[in-house]
């Protein structure tokens, strides 16, 4: 009754950085040109919001963290100066990411010339669906919520292979 295999791949990795914009400001050189002010003593982010709320989103980032720099009063859309934000922010990350990734293998003999594969392969086998990034966009409604998750549901994927 031998045969059987058992392989594994396991991801954990922090979250990703995140850059924080104002896409509402012109710059001539893309929605990544402003970066936003960062308001210094204030938490960057919020406490556990729980699940990922899809409809209304959940809260991730601190709006009152992070301000937008000012605008030319003559030219309303363009900006007077840079935004004090770094490039990405280097103590606040997205959520983290977590999945196991698990396959089954058995080869069974018929004859001499004959081999029979089964192969069962569970993508994400605990199931994690993580959460996604937070809109990074101070000029939005939405800023700082989180909508998505990470990555999808568990999939499986059974094969049968003849070898000849």
């Amino acid at each position: 009754m031998g045969g059987w295999r058992v392989t594994a791949i396991h991801a954990y990795r922090s979250g990703n950085p995140l850059q924080v914009y104002n896409g509402g400001i012109e710059t001539g050189f893309g929605q990544w040109g402003v970066r936003a002010d960062v308001i210094p003593g204030v938490d960057q982010k919020v406490a556990w919001q729980g699940p990922v709320n899809s409809i209304d989103g959940t809260q991730d980032l601190n709006p009152e963290a992070f301000g937008s720099p000012g605008v030319d009063p003559e030219w309303e859309s363009y900006a007077l100066r840079w935004g004090t934000a770094p490039r990405f922010l280097p103590y606040t990350r997205g959520p983290g990411f977590q999945s196991e990734d698990v396959g089954l293998l058995k080869d069974t003999k018929i004859t001499e010339r004959f081999i029979l594969k089964f192969r069962a392969d569970f993508f994400n086998f605990l199931n994690r669906t993580g959460r996604g990034d937070p809109d990074t966009d101070v000029s939005s409604d939405t800023f700082g919520k989180i909508f998505g998750v990470a990555h999808g549901p568990r999939n499986i994927m059974l094969s049968l292979r003849l070898d000849f």
